[in-house]
């Protein structure tokens, strides 16, 4: 995908830009996230969020029916350019991917360029959908981003897991990343410590140092003979080798 820098030609003037990838030729409907507009279709969205779905039910309810068009979009306050286009980047390559070859559009290149799969994304990108996904009620999306989160096998992931408890409201899921750390034998450096948080943090360090104090524990007795006995025996008694 491209650098967030190089997705609008200009946006010095405060004005919302199309999205160069996500601005689809066909879309139903036009959203607006920070100061960039996404043209996509009504049915995608509706069918993964019930959210967005009841806010286009109380629109056609209410008749308004302009809202969503590129001269009123649905403007969703509070998330990020980010986000969005990784949201829709996965939505669009499992299902508008497939719309399109049933629809013999495959030239189109706003959908050919969209090739991004979970697995190819990095934790960090996984919880920043995880974000939209929980808000907006994706409960599918938000399965299957908390299952590759749990794949995880290093401490950055095993800290995303934390996170991830904390975006959805989970406990379990919250004991899971914990006891992940915890298990590692791992302490967390600066940056890991912020995006767990103190009480994360605290937990992990207390069990490191009970550990280290255990293990110094055990260590004493013996210390203690070695040195008794190194004591008592003459150094010029030591046999040379």
């Amino acid at each position: 995908m491209p650098a967030m820098e190089a997705l609008l030609e200009d946006r010095s003037n405060g004005k919302a830009r199309r999205h160069p990838n996500l601005y689809l030729k066909d879309g139903t409907l036009v959203i607006q996230v920070e100061d960039v507009l996404f043209n996509v279709h009504r049915s995608v969205l509706a069918r993964y969020s019930t959210t967005i779905r009841d806010m286009l039910e109380i629109t056609r309810e209410s008749g308004i029916n302009t809202r969503g068009n590129k001269e009123n979009p649905l403007i969703l306050t509070g998330d990020t350019v980010a986000a969005w286009e990784l949201l829709l980047g996965l939505q669009y390559n499992t299902c508008v991917c497939l719309l399109a070859l049933v629809r013999r559009k495959s030239s189109d290149s706003a959908l050919r360029s969209l090739r991004v799969t979970s697995e190819q994304l990095k934790g960090e990108h996984l919880l920043m959908i995880l974000g939209i996904a929980n808000k907006y009620c994706m409960e599918r999306i938000e399965q299957d981003i908390v299952k590759e989160l749990k794949k995880a096998s290093d401490y950055d992931g095993f800290v995303n897991i934390v996170v991830a408890s904390r975006i959805v409201g989970s406990d379990k899921l919250y004991q899971d990343g914990l006891q992940c750390l915890l298990v590692s034998g791992s302490s967390p450096n600066m940056e890991q410590a912020n995006r767990m948080g103190s009480e994360v943090t605290l937990t992990v360090m207390q069990k490191l140092l009970g550990e280290a104090a255990h293990f110094v524990g055990n260590l004493k007795p013996a210390m203690y003979l070695s040195l008794t006995v190194i004591n008592r025996v003459p150094v010029g008694s030591i046999p040379s080798s």
